[in-house]
Protein backbone atom coordinates (compact mmCIF):
# COMPACT_ATOMS: atom_id res chain seq x y z
CA UNK A 1 0.00 0.00 0.00
CA UNK A 2 1.07 3.80 -0.92
CA UNK A 3 0.91 6.23 1.68
CA UNK A 4 1.63 9.69 0.15
CA UNK A 5 2.07 13.07 2.55
CA UNK A 6 2.31 16.94 0.85
CA UNK A 7 5.06 18.73 3.86
CA UNK A 8 4.65 22.23 3.29
CA UNK A 9 7.94 24.51 3.37
CA UNK A 10 8.26 27.58 5.47
CA UNK A 11 9.86 30.40 3.42
CA UNK A 12 11.94 31.89 2.71
CA UNK A 13 12.18 28.74 0.34
CA UNK A 14 15.34 27.47 -1.86
CA UNK A 15 15.80 28.04 -5.39
CA UNK A 16 16.67 24.70 -6.95
CA UNK A 17 17.46 23.01 -9.47
CA UNK A 18 17.99 19.40 -10.86
CA UNK A 19 17.56 17.91 -13.93
CA UNK A 20 17.89 21.11 -16.60
CA UNK A 21 15.19 22.45 -14.96
CA UNK A 22 14.76 25.03 -11.78
CA UNK A 23 12.08 26.01 -9.33
CA UNK A 24 11.22 27.17 -6.28
CA UNK A 25 11.21 24.42 -3.76
CA UNK A 26 7.44 25.23 -1.33
CA UNK A 27 6.71 21.70 -0.65
CA UNK A 28 8.12 17.53 -0.29
CA UNK A 29 5.59 14.99 -1.63
CA UNK A 30 6.70 12.15 0.48
CA UNK A 31 5.61 8.72 -0.76
CA UNK A 32 5.99 5.32 1.43
CA UNK A 33 5.37 2.21 -0.01
CA UNK A 34 5.29 -1.21 1.81
CA UNK A 35 8.02 -3.62 0.62
CA UNK A 36 6.60 -7.22 0.36
CA UNK A 37 8.18 -10.59 -0.88
CA UNK A 38 6.00 -12.61 -3.64
CA UNK A 39 4.21 -14.60 -0.32
CA UNK A 40 2.89 -11.08 0.85
CA UNK A 41 5.94 -10.97 3.82
CA UNK A 42 6.70 -7.57 5.17
CA UNK A 43 9.99 -6.58 3.98
CA UNK A 44 10.16 -2.92 5.05
CA UNK A 45 9.27 0.38 3.59
CA UNK A 46 10.64 2.19 0.59
CA UNK A 47 10.25 6.69 0.71
CA UNK A 48 10.64 8.49 -1.54
CA UNK A 49 10.85 12.60 -1.35
CA UNK A 50 9.73 14.51 -4.13
CA UNK A 51 9.97 18.27 -4.53
CA UNK A 52 7.64 20.42 -5.37
CA UNK A 53 8.22 23.66 -7.00
CA UNK A 54 6.68 26.93 -8.14
CA UNK A 55 7.93 28.67 -11.23
CA UNK A 56 6.99 31.98 -10.82
CA UNK A 57 5.13 32.63 -14.40
CA UNK A 58 1.82 30.74 -13.33
CA UNK A 59 3.36 26.72 -12.51
CA UNK A 60 2.44 26.76 -9.23
CA UNK A 61 2.45 23.30 -7.17
CA UNK A 62 4.64 21.68 -9.91
CA UNK A 63 6.01 18.01 -8.92
CA UNK A 64 9.35 16.88 -9.79
CA UNK A 65 8.36 13.43 -10.12
CA UNK A 66 11.20 12.39 -11.40
CA UNK A 67 13.52 13.55 -8.90
CA UNK A 68 14.40 13.67 -5.17
CA UNK A 69 15.10 16.12 -2.80
CA UNK A 70 18.43 14.67 -2.35
CA UNK A 71 19.19 14.71 -6.21
CA UNK A 72 18.38 18.39 -6.54
CA UNK A 73 21.37 21.15 -6.24
CA UNK A 74 20.46 24.47 -4.20
CA UNK A 75 21.16 27.63 -6.41
CA UNK A 76 19.62 31.01 -4.20
CA UNK A 77 17.23 31.86 -1.92
CA UNK A 78 13.85 32.72 -3.49
CA UNK A 79 13.82 36.71 -2.85
CA UNK A 80 17.42 36.80 -4.12
CA UNK A 81 18.48 39.78 -6.29
CA UNK A 82 20.86 37.18 -8.73
CA UNK A 83 23.01 34.10 -8.43
CA UNK A 84 26.56 34.29 -9.52
CA UNK A 85 27.24 32.78 -13.31
CA UNK A 86 30.32 30.77 -11.40
CA UNK A 87 27.73 29.22 -9.77
CA UNK A 88 25.81 27.82 -12.32
CA UNK A 89 28.63 26.89 -14.72
CA UNK A 90 29.36 24.90 -11.68
CA UNK A 91 26.55 22.97 -12.06
CA UNK A 92 26.23 22.74 -15.50
CA UNK A 93 29.99 21.28 -15.81
CA UNK A 94 28.35 18.36 -13.38
CA UNK A 95 25.62 17.72 -15.72
CA UNK A 96 28.49 17.08 -18.91
CA UNK A 97 28.85 13.46 -19.03
CA UNK A 98 25.15 12.32 -18.34
CA UNK A 99 22.00 12.13 -21.06
CA UNK A 100 21.21 15.31 -20.28
CA UNK A 101 22.79 18.38 -22.79
CA UNK A 102 23.24 21.33 -20.04
CA UNK A 103 22.30 24.66 -21.42
CA UNK A 104 22.30 28.12 -19.78
CA UNK A 105 19.32 29.36 -22.29
CA UNK A 106 16.61 27.82 -20.16
CA UNK A 107 17.90 27.95 -16.51
CA UNK A 108 18.46 31.94 -18.00
CA UNK A 109 14.71 31.98 -18.67
CA UNK A 110 13.30 30.24 -15.45
CA UNK A 111 15.20 32.72 -13.54
CA UNK A 112 14.16 35.42 -15.25
CA UNK A 113 10.56 34.59 -14.34
CA UNK A 114 11.51 34.50 -10.59
CA UNK A 115 12.94 37.65 -10.65
CA UNK A 116 16.82 36.63 -10.15
CA UNK A 117 19.45 38.19 -12.31
CA UNK A 118 22.50 36.08 -13.28
CA UNK A 119 26.06 37.84 -12.01
CA UNK A 120 28.81 37.97 -14.39
CA UNK A 121 32.40 39.10 -12.87
CA UNK A 122 33.58 42.35 -13.54
CA UNK A 123 36.20 41.79 -16.90
CA UNK A 124 38.92 43.94 -18.26
CA UNK A 125 37.87 44.90 -22.05
CA UNK A 126 40.10 43.11 -24.55
CA UNK A 127 40.69 43.29 -27.92
CA UNK A 128 41.80 39.71 -27.93
CA UNK A 129 39.03 36.98 -28.28
CA UNK A 130 39.13 34.13 -25.62
CA UNK A 131 40.33 30.98 -26.68
CA UNK A 132 37.73 28.02 -25.59
CA UNK A 133 38.91 24.93 -26.37
CA UNK A 134 36.23 22.06 -27.71
CA UNK A 135 36.59 18.78 -26.19
CA UNK A 136 35.08 15.71 -28.27
CA UNK A 137 33.57 13.14 -26.16
CA UNK A 138 32.61 9.34 -27.05
CA UNK A 139 34.38 9.79 -30.95
CA UNK A 140 36.60 6.78 -30.82
CA UNK A 141 34.98 4.61 -28.13
CA UNK A 142 31.24 3.78 -30.05
CA UNK A 143 29.76 5.81 -27.84
CA UNK A 144 27.22 8.14 -27.99
CA UNK A 145 29.43 11.33 -29.16
CA UNK A 146 29.21 14.93 -28.03
CA UNK A 147 31.05 17.87 -27.47
CA UNK A 148 31.52 20.28 -24.45
CA UNK A 149 33.17 23.02 -23.43
CA UNK A 150 34.57 23.66 -19.60
CA UNK A 151 35.62 27.41 -18.92
CA UNK A 152 35.58 29.83 -16.57
CA UNK A 153 33.06 32.34 -19.36
CA UNK A 154 30.89 29.58 -20.38
CA UNK A 155 29.72 26.28 -20.26
CA UNK A 156 28.81 24.52 -23.36
CA UNK A 157 27.97 20.26 -24.16
CA UNK A 158 25.92 19.65 -27.79
CA UNK A 159 25.45 16.67 -29.77
CA UNK A 160 27.64 15.17 -32.25
CA UNK A 161 25.77 16.17 -35.49
CA UNK A 162 26.69 18.04 -38.85
CA UNK A 163 29.11 20.84 -38.14
CA UNK A 164 26.42 22.93 -39.86
CA UNK A 165 24.52 22.15 -36.84
CA UNK A 166 26.65 21.55 -33.90
CA UNK A 167 28.21 25.84 -35.25
CA UNK A 168 24.04 26.69 -34.96
CA UNK A 169 23.84 25.10 -31.60
CA UNK A 170 27.18 26.40 -30.28
CA UNK A 171 26.70 29.80 -31.77
CA UNK A 172 23.11 29.64 -29.80
CA UNK A 173 24.47 28.80 -26.47
CA UNK A 174 27.32 31.04 -26.83
CA UNK A 175 24.90 34.39 -27.60
CA UNK A 176 23.09 33.13 -24.33
CA UNK A 177 26.74 34.45 -22.59
CA UNK A 178 27.16 36.93 -24.20
CA UNK A 179 24.01 39.10 -23.67
CA UNK A 180 24.96 38.65 -20.11
CA UNK A 181 27.33 41.52 -20.37
CA UNK A 182 26.80 45.06 -20.98
CA UNK A 183 26.76 45.77 -24.58
CA UNK A 184 30.27 47.42 -24.26
CA UNK A 185 31.83 44.56 -22.04
CA UNK A 186 30.72 41.40 -23.84
CA UNK A 187 33.20 38.37 -24.31
CA UNK A 188 34.41 37.46 -27.68
CA UNK A 189 35.52 33.54 -28.45
CA UNK A 190 37.33 31.76 -30.48
CA UNK A 191 37.68 28.13 -30.73
CA UNK A 192 40.15 25.48 -30.94
CA UNK A 193 40.51 21.52 -30.52
CA UNK A 194 41.59 20.35 -27.36
CA UNK A 195 43.57 17.20 -28.65
CA UNK A 196 44.45 16.16 -25.03
CA UNK A 197 41.26 16.24 -23.56
CA UNK A 198 39.80 14.38 -26.73
CA UNK A 199 42.31 11.85 -26.45
CA UNK A 200 42.74 11.60 -22.39
CA UNK A 201 41.29 8.26 -21.93
CA UNK A 202 43.11 6.81 -25.31
CA UNK A 203 46.34 8.66 -25.15
CA UNK A 204 49.42 6.69 -25.12
CA UNK A 205 52.62 8.08 -25.40
CA UNK A 206 53.59 4.40 -26.67
CA UNK A 207 51.70 5.25 -30.10
CA UNK A 208 53.14 7.87 -30.75
CA UNK A 209 52.86 11.98 -30.06
CA UNK A 210 49.65 13.76 -29.52
CA UNK A 211 49.99 14.90 -32.72
CA UNK A 212 50.74 11.85 -34.54
CA UNK A 213 47.88 10.23 -33.02
CA UNK A 214 45.30 12.73 -33.68
CA UNK A 215 46.66 12.50 -37.76
CA UNK A 216 45.69 9.00 -37.34
CA UNK A 217 42.03 8.89 -36.81
CA UNK A 218 39.30 8.57 -38.89
CA UNK A 219 39.53 11.51 -42.08
CA UNK A 220 35.86 11.83 -42.57
CA UNK A 221 35.39 12.23 -38.46
CA UNK A 222 38.69 14.93 -37.48
CA UNK A 223 37.20 16.73 -40.91
CA UNK A 224 34.07 17.62 -39.11
CA UNK A 225 35.48 18.24 -36.26
CA UNK A 226 38.11 20.71 -38.37
CA UNK A 227 34.70 22.74 -40.10
CA UNK A 228 33.01 23.04 -36.96
CA UNK A 229 36.40 24.54 -35.54
CA UNK A 230 36.89 26.66 -38.59
CA UNK A 231 32.71 28.01 -38.98
CA UNK A 232 33.08 28.65 -35.39
CA UNK A 233 36.04 31.23 -35.89
CA UNK A 234 35.13 32.82 -39.42
CA UNK A 235 32.45 35.83 -38.92
CA UNK A 236 31.73 35.48 -42.40
CA UNK A 237 30.16 31.67 -41.41
CA UNK A 238 28.58 32.73 -38.28
CA UNK A 239 24.50 33.10 -38.05
CA UNK A 240 23.32 36.10 -37.28
CA UNK A 241 20.76 37.14 -34.75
Amino acid sequence: MIHTELLKLDAPHQVIYCGGEVGVHVATLIVVDERRDVEGHYLGIETHSHPVVSYGDGGEGVVWNRAEVRDTTHLCMEGDEAVDLKRINDILSAEIGSNLKPSLLHITSRLKDLGIKINVPLREVMEQPKTLCLCFSGLLDNQLPYVYVISDEAVFCIDWADPVKMALELNTQQFAYEMLYPKDNRPHFKYCIDKEETYADFYSAEDGTLEEQYEAIDPEVKGRMEKLVKMLNDPNLMFPF
